[in-house]
This record gives structure tokens, sequence and C-alpha cells, in this order.
């Protein structure tokens, strides 16, 4: 299991359905489920909306890339479902986030 965690936070991850994580990981669906849900007593699901929604936020903070390319990177292929998720995630838009991140202190 730690081996999983640590490759879903790399890029070669981060944009695979759930479908896909567990087919790479060369076990059935519900044996990785369990897994999971054992763990860290959550799903691939919710543990994925959180990695992939760091990431955006490191993303967002350290690149000039449009949230349209941060989402298409992260797996998302609707804007309006990635900007939806980080909003639930962060409690702030993704627009709003960059600003805040990219103010010069005072």
């Amino acid at each position: 299991m730690k081996s999983l965690l640590l490759r879903l936070h790399s890029p070669e991850y981060i944009s695979l359905s759930d479908g896909q994580i567990y087919k790479k990981t060369g076990y059935s669906a519900p044996v990785v489920i369990n897994a999971f849900k054992k763990y860290l007593n959550t799903t691939v699901i919710d543990y994925m909306k959180i990695v992939r929604t760091d990431f955006a936020k490191r993303l967002l903070a350290t690149t000039n890339l449009t949230i349209l390319e941060i989402s298409y990177n992260l797996g998302y292929t609707s804007l309006s479902h990635f900007s939806k998720l980080f909003k639930e995630q962060v409690g702030i838009s993704t627009s709003k986030y960059r600003e805040n991140v990219k103010k010069p202190p005072r």
C-alpha cells in the first residue's frame, strides 16, 4: 500500500482514472478498493481528489499555466468539474487562489 501511495503522487498516476489506477497495480479493483479503505479509511477516488487539489495548488502558485491546462494535466475532461471540486476542497475558486498566492507580501 505504501508503494501505491507514493505512485499516486507521481505525474504518471496523477491524471489516471480510478479504473486505470486499479489496472496498473496488477490487482483486481475489489482488492485495491478494500485494501485502500482498510489502510486509509477512504476511497481511491476521494484520496485522488485531495492529491489532485494539492497538485493544482502548487501549479497555480508556481506556473503560468492556464486553469484549463492545469485541469487537463490533472486528468479532468471538464473545466467546470475541476473548478467545482477545487472550490469544494479549498473553499475558493482557482482564480482567486492564484490571485491570493501570487500577491507580493506587504
